[in-house]
């Protein structure tokens, strides 16, 4: 019976096959040469093939770990070999050489790489901090606005402006403004309604008498009910207090706003809506007793807003809106009929 082939045969001349395997007509001369039985022959031509077999597995092991050096300095050229392979690649993109570089998935991945706009704070969720410090940007503008009002009204009106062109979204995206006290054009979407509002001046607007210039707040504070954030939208909502300069005290209004992160990182209002809070008549009329220390209160708030209507008058501000706030504050007219009796 015939001895298996081996498999490291197959890679060998066919004279050095007939040497390793004892096949072919080395075969019939090694049965001649050893005499003897077959059994006899056999016997020594397995030993002779296991000892050439053993030497080639040894040589193979040795050529194998001769090349581990070789393949693990092979990974750590890898890049040096793909920034070879590419500069050609893109040498032939510069010199309009476009069939070669459309062959390429090398070159094509490069450019969509570099198409890729720069991660930058524009693709940054909103945080919370971020809306509180817009809130404080708004905030401070609005006494800014104010303050210019000092000079002129012209140095508020374009305060006013440039506070809106700052704080607001118009241009990037729709912005949608809800003033408070505001009848005759209640829904606004333009930079002009909003700049009207603070400062006043817009003929398109004849009812605002501009609310950063016609009382003199020094201080807004803010009580947020909640901030929802999603992705690169926040909204806010709450009540903010505006407190008088000469009183010391506060009107309160009721807020939402909305916020985007526009291009840079900065954040911009898209959502403005205030209001002044609701007061449930019903609720009044079936109110408990006066105290007497709440008709002190009230003779006080009354004497107060007396003084502080003649110091915007002094001034030049705009004491009439303030004397208008000061009645629907002071008088029941809501309720019903209020009698009145001047002194002169």
């Amino acid at each position: 019976m015939g001895r298996p082939f081996s498999p490291l045969c197959r890679a060998e001349p066919a004279s050095s096959r007939r040497r390793l395997c004892g096949s072919g007509s080395s075969q019939d001369d090694s049965r001649t040469r050893l005499g003897g039985g077959r059994h006899e022959h056999n016997g020594n031509t397995h030993n002779a093939y296991n000892s050439n077999h053993s030497s080639r597995r040894a040589r193979h092991l040795i050529q194998h770990r001769s090349l581990a050096p070789a393949m693990s300095n092979l990974w750590l050229l890898l890049p040096s070999l793909v920034l070879a392979t590419s500069l050609p690649l893109a040498a032939a993109v510069d010199s309009g050489e476009e069939s070669l570089a459309a062959r390429s998935p090398l070159v094509a991945a490069l450019r969509r790489a570099e198409s890729q706009p720069p991660l930058d704070e524009a693709v940054s969720p909103i945080g919370p901090i971020e809306v509180e410090e817009a809130q404080k940007a708004w905030a401070d503008g609005v006494l800014q606005i104010g303050a210019k009002f000092e000079q002129s009204l012209t140095a508020a009106q374009k305060e006013a402006a440039s506070f809106v062109d700052d704080l607001y979204g118009h241009g990037l995206q729709s912005v949608l403004f809800k003033p408070s006290q505001s009848t005759s054009k209640p829904f606004r979407t333009s930079r002009e309604g909003v700049i009207s509002h603070l400062a006043g001046g817009y003929g398109e607007f004849p009812e605002d008498q501009g609310f950063a210039v016609s009382s003199k707040w020094n201080r807004i504070r803010y009580e947020n009910a909640g901030i929802e954030i999603e992705g690169l939208q926040a909204l806010a909502m709450g009540n903010s207090f505006f407190r008088d300069t000469f009183t010391g005290n506060e009107t309160k209004l009721e807020y939402t706003f909305g916020y985007f992160r526009a291009k840079g990182g900065k954040l911009k209002i898209n959502l403005h809506f205030s209001s002044i809070p609701y007061t449930n008549h019903s609720n009044a009329t079936q109110s408990l007793s006066v105290t007497e220390d709440e008709v002190r209160a009230a003779q006080k708030a009354f004497a107060d807003s007396i003084i502080e209507i003649g110091a915007y008058h002094e001034k030049g501000w705009h004491y009439y809106e303030r004397t208008a706030m000061f009645v629907d504050t002071m008088f029941a007219f809501d309720f019903g009929p209020v009698l009145f009796k001047a002194a002169e």
